[in-house]
């Protein structure tokens, strides 16, 4: 407890409590009362709170079951056409290399969006958290 006190008052902190002076007075009101009297909030900013953070749970998980859904058809896909084979094994059946260029072809844009979306909207998040500076 004395170490906390000496490391406090070194940065210019103190512990001790301050009593109010008769001189000050009471603290300068507030207006009138709100109407309803005294009501506490507290329950209904955290059931919003959890419900919130459950909306979005859910929905996150969900993108990322359908991006893997997405992603291992495409897979599967590409790997069914001879996709991960030796070239000199797809010549003997020519139509496998344009089977599986063509699923990784159609794979790459889904997965660059996906990377990019999520990219552009964390970018929004942090423009709305710490706002634009334009000075």
């Amino acid at each position: 407890s004395s170490s906390i006190h000496t490391s406090c008052e070194s940065f210019g902190l103190s512990m001790a409590t301050k009593t109010p002076s008769p001189a000050s007075g009471p603290p300068a009101p507030l207006g009138p009362p709100p109407a309803g009297g005294d009501q506490n909030r507290g329950d209904d900013i955290i059931i919003t709170q959890f419900v919130l953070i459950s909306i979005a749970t859910i929905l996150v998980g969900l993108r990322l079951w359908i991006i893997t859904i997405i992603g291992s058809a495409f897979n599967v896909m590409m790997v069914r056409e001879g996709f991960g084979r030796h070239l000199y094994y797809l010549k003997r059946t020519p139509k496998q290399i344009p089977r599986a260029t063509f699923w990784h072809i159609i794979w790459q844009p889904t997965f660059f969006l996906s990377v990019t979306l999520t990219r552009i909207s964390i970018c929004f998040l942090l423009l709305r958290i710490f706002g634009v500076n334009r000075t």
